[in-house]
């Protein structure tokens, strides 16, 4: 049995002592693994490092009329990034031919949008720090919307 001298327990049972220690094991076992698990995705997520691709035009959400949108996509140059690998996709189809590419990025004017949603996708060939150099392809992907004018004309 404890007794309880001033704020310190005397005489704790040994059974007692052993079930909070296998309870702090337990707790240590658990955050070991979620901290694994974390590292583990963030490695199959993006095995480049932080991400290739930025996209600073259109921005996600963005209202553009149908005329066009302008694109301007970011890639660092990098000796992981291969070189002419940009690719843009709008709405699932290739439109790299209407823009200009470098090893650095993508600039230009996209036609032949959807009334409504859209989505842009612009990729880019690297090489793997983490997996060997193993070649992968990253990607980003915005989605924006285009809407007709309105009719100035309702005479």
């Amino acid at each position: 049995m404890a007794s309880i001298i001033g704020k310190q327990r005397v005489g704790v049972e040994p059974e007692a002592a052993a079930l909070a220690q296998g309870r702090r094991a337990r707790k240590m076992a658990v955050w070991a693994l979620t901290l694994a698990n974390c590292l583990l995705m963030a490695l199959l997520v993006s095995p480049g490092g932080p991400g290739l691709v930025s996209v600073v035009s259109p921005r996600p959400g963005e209202v553009v009329g149908l005329d066009g949108v302008r694109l301007i996509a970011r890639v660092p140059v990098d000796r992981r990034v291969r070189a002419g690998s940009v690719r843009v996709f709008l709405n699932g189809a290739d439109v790299t031919h209407q823009v200009i590419t470098a090893n650095n990025g993508a600039v230009g004017q996209l036609h032949g949008l959807l009334d409504g949603e859209n989505v842009l996708r612009v990729e880019v060939e690297a090489t793997s720090w983490w997996l060997d150099g193993r070649p992968w392809a990253a990607a980003r992907e915005v989605r924006f919307l285009a809407r007709r004018p309105l009719d100035l004309d309702r005479g």
